[in-house]
C-alpha cells in the first residue's frame, strides 16, 4: 500500500499543498474550520507525516531527550508516562537515557549527538561533570528539570512527577514551536 503524502490531503481538501503544510504545523494564519477539514482528511486517509520530511522542512529533529535515574522506579516511571504523553500527540520522539551507577552520567550523555536532540528532559539529579557533559551537548538548546541544576540554564518544574514530566515536554515542544515559527 502506498504512503499518503501532503499532495494526497491536498487533493483531498480542494486547498493547496502549502495550506495543508501549514494546517498541519499549526500555524497561526490557518483557520480552525481549515485545520479541521485537513485533519479530517488526514484521518480518512491514514496519513502519517514523514518524520524525515518534517525534519528537512524545518531543521529540527522532533526528539527530545529525557534522563532519567530509574525506570523501575514509580516516580521515575510516572514522570516518564508524563513526557511520553505531551510528546507523542506532537509527534515527537522521546530519547531515554537511564543514569544509573553503572555508568557515570556524563558518560552517559556524550553516547548521544546534540545534533540529533531538540531538548532534554532531566528527571535525574546530575553531578557536576554530568551538567558540563549534558550543558556542552545542548549549545544553548532549551532544557527543562525537575530538580534545580547549578550552571545549566534549565527550566526547574517541581509539582508531582507525572505532571512534572508533562510540563517539560510541552515546554519544550511549544518552545521549538515558537522558534521554527
Amino acid at each position: 500500500m502506498r504512503k499518503v503524502t501532503i499532495d494526497d490531503i491536498s487533493r483531498d481538501t480542494g486547498l493547496s499543498r502549502g495550506t495543508v503544510s501549514r494546517a498541519l504545523n499549526n500555524r497561526p494564519d490557518i483557520s480552525v474550520e481549515t485545520r479541521s477539514r485537513v485533519l479530517a482528511s488526514c484521518t480518512k486517509l491514514n496519513y502519517v507525516p514523514s518524520h524525515a520530511a518534517r525534519t528537512l522542512a524545518t531543521g529540527r529533529n522532533f526528539t527530545l531527550l529525557v534522563l532519567i535515574d530509574d525506570l523501575q522506579s514509580p516516580q521515575s516511571a510516572a514522570a516518564l508516562r508524563g513526557v511520553l504523553g505531551v510528546a507523542s500527540p506532537a509527534h515527537y520522539f522521546v530519547h531515554v537515557i537511564e543514569l544509573n551507577a553503572r555508568a557515570g552520567a556524563a558518560e552517559r550523555i556524550r553516547t548521544i549527538s546534540g545534533e540529533r536532540i531538540d531538548g532534554a528532559v532531566v528527571l535525574a539529579p546530575l553531578d557536576a561533570e554530568g551538567v558540563r557533559a549534558l550543558r556542552s551537548m545542548l549549545d544553548h538548546k532549551p532544557s527543562a528539570s525537575i530538580f534545580p541544576i547549578e550552571n545549566l540554564g534549565a527550566d526547574v518544574l517541581q509539582p508531582d512527577h507525572l505532571e512534572a514530566g508533562r510540563a517539560a515536554a510541552r515546554r519544550l515542544i511549544e518552545d521549538g514551536i515558537r522558534c521554527a515559527g
